[in-house]
């Protein structure tokens, strides 16, 4: 292959490509990111003499290049190169506004099943966790044991509890929840009514320390500290409840989408 060199004039246009002059085609390959541009002195190397030489036999003239001649050629490539830059410093610089990934969103609504009556849930202003002071994690509120044994050498969660039980009308699907409301009442809780209280998705935390839910058909979110009374909105009995819940298991009947009715609002803090 016949090499080709050609000599920068004072008005060659560089923009900081570097132009490979070993092209059969007269066609310069752009190479990116060069900043610097070495000089040679040709007249210490008889090779490149003698290549000077062939090529003005063949009729071309290497020093007489016209620097409009090299920004003709070159300028569709260092136009395009310059654009595919440009678009990746963009890209660098300028990246797209994204948003953080949050706790799970707290459900409108969500409910609860406790043996005691409204009144006395009234009365108590709310739900009240077994220990207002507790400090346990979600994992053993929801197992029911300690990891390490308390001051006494127990093991039970429950006395240590800071949190409160609730879940979505979802854990009613449950089989064991057939047993569980016997003797007890369903409450519905509007979560946002007061904002007072705090809430956490159990399945979004299990997934958080990388262990397995023990119950996720339970659907279940604690509050932490309790759940205010000005939260807590209707409730079902018993009877109401068993009367709706479906008896057939497999398949499930869509019970859910017609809702539970009979709901009675919560007594007032002067009628108890």
């Amino acid at each position: 292959m016949t090499s080709r060199l050609y000599k920068t004039t004072k008005n060659t246009p560089i923009h900081g490509l570097f132009l490979n002059a070993t092209s059969q085609t007269n066609a310069f390959d752009s190479r990116p990111f060069t900043t610097k541009v070495k000089i040679v002195n040709n007249t210490h190397n008889p090779e490149l003499k003698t290549s000077l030489k062939r090529a003005e036999n063949y009729g071309h003239k290497p020093n007489q290049i016209l620097s409009s001649d090299i920004s003709s050629n070159v300028t569709p490539v260092q136009q395009k190169m310059g654009m595919e830059q440009s678009q990746v410093i963009q890209t660098a610089f300028k990246l797209p506004k994204f948003k953080l990934p949050s706790r799970k969103k707290t459900p409108k609504t969500l409910y609860r099943i406790d043996e005691r009556k409204p009144n006395q849930i009234v009365a108590s202003n709310g739900f009240k966790p077994h220990n207002q002071n507790g400090n346990i994690k979600i994992e053993e509120h929801v197992s029911g044991v300690l990891k390490k044994p308390d001051s006494n050498g127990g093991n039970l969660a429950k006395p240590h509890s800071q949190f409160v039980s609730t879940g979505k009308l979802g854990m009613l699907e449950d089989p064991k929840m057939t047993t569980m409301v016997t003797g007890k009442h369903l409450y519905k809780i509007k979560p946002s009514a007061s904002g007072k209280a705090n809430y956490h998705s159990v399945k979004e935390h299990y997934k958080k320390i990388g262990e397995k839910q023990p119950y996720p058909q339970q659907k279940e979110w604690v509050s932490e500290g309790g759940i205010p009374s000005g939260e807590i909105k209707q409730y079902l009995t018993e009877k109401q409840l068993l009367a709706q819940l479906p008896l057939k298991r497999k398949p499930l009947i869509p019970w859910r989408r017609k809702s539970l009715k009979g709901w009675q609002d919560m007594p007032t803090s002067n009628t108890v």
